[in-house]
């Protein structure tokens, strides 16, 4: 069993990482944050997505793309402890 005082960093460090992700988040574009949120939140596969906005889904694999990559300066900017290229950042994979 794990006192207290064991717990806690850990803890701590994944409020931390769950407010700079949702910080992160909001300071993105509307059209970004809603891609991200529709893809790994809502789990919505890239067809539905592209259903839904009545786009083909190569575009939306590229705004995809293009939204983790302003997610990850957006985290990289702001504490620092965002990974290097090519790791998950938050659980989104690269």
């Amino acid at each position: 069993m794990l006192r207290a005082s064991q717990a806690a960093p850990d803890q701590i460090d994944a409020a931390i990482a769950k407010w700079d992700l949702a910080t992160a988040l909001a300071s993105l574009r509307p059209r970004d944050r809603n891609l991200l949120t529709a893809r790994y939140l809502r789990d919505r596969s890239i067809g539905q997505i592209a259903a839904d906005l009545n786009i083909p889904a190569g575009t939306v694999k590229s705004r995809l793309s293009a939204a983790r990559d302003a997610l990850r300066r957006k985290l990289q900017s702001g504490n620092g402890s965002a990974g290097p290229r090519g790791t998950a950042i938050g659980g989104l994979p690269t």
